[in-house]
């Protein structure tokens, strides 16, 4: 099981612009983390996928880079079918008893959530909610119809603990969590399923908490004098 070293600073938070979070984040040294686990040998096809997660005062920014063989992009309205589409994802379990949201984004920042404790008990986030996540796709947000060929594109998110919507988050609370982080295109011409933790299961499911992996006590990042 992987363990993820999440960061924490208390002086940006999720009302700041993502530019400036973003660029605050850039001069710090954080490396990115790949998403790379092929546990499904029917679907062999690995994009090179990368995230950084940093735990804000009030919430995550969450930075997601693709190379994608293949991009599309046709879900505009949230809470569709963003899965379809070139995709990444964020399953988090907050209080590590088993209940977890489901934050999956497509190539244009069309947002899925749910919450539930499996695959066959999700509840849908109320539309209100999944518009407090701040959202900068490198693609834009139009409709991406014709699929484009051997695409960089990236994905910056700001995710306020309000999305957490079942949960009641300290903005001070460090302690640890467990979640998973996943890349998949189920239309895409070449269907994939990665996972950041290996998820042992015989056919590609993700809502599979049992395989989360966990994070660690966060690490404070020096403030500038």
């Amino acid at each position: 099981m992987k363990t993820y070293s999440l960061f924490y600073t208390k002086i940006l938070d999720s009302s700041m612009p993502i530019e400036y979070i973003s660029k605050q984040i850039k001069e710090l040294p954080l490396s990115f983390n790949l998403i790379d686990c092929i546990n499904w040998q029917l679907f062999p096809y690995k994009p090179k996928t990368e995230f950084k997660l940093i735990h804000l005062y009030d919430g995550f920014y969450l930075h997601f880079k693709v190379h994608e063989k293949w991009v599309i992009g046709l879900t505009t309205t949230d809470n569709g079918a963003v899965y379809n589409d070139s995709c990444v994802e964020f399953f988090i379990d907050p209080a590590e008893d088993g209940s977890y949201y489901n934050f999956e984004f497509n190539c244009i920042g069309t947002t899925l959530l749910g919450f539930g404790s499996s695959r066959n008990d999700r509840e849908f986030a109320p539309i209100n909610v999944i518009k407090n996540i701040i959202r900068k796709a490198s693609l834009g947000n139009k409709i991406i119809e014709s699929p484009l060929e051997n695409t960089i594109w990236e994905l910056e998110l700001i995710i306020p603990f309000t999305c957490l919507y079942n949960h009641t988050i300290d903005k001070l609370n460090t302690k640890s969590f467990r979640c998973n982080f996943y890349k998949c295109a189920n239309k895409n011409p070449q269907t994939h399923y990665l996972t950041w933790n290996p998820v042992n299961t015989n056919t590609p499911d993700f809502h599979r908490p049992d395989f989360f992996g966990n994070t660690i006590t966060y690490e404070s990042i020096p403030e500038k004098s």
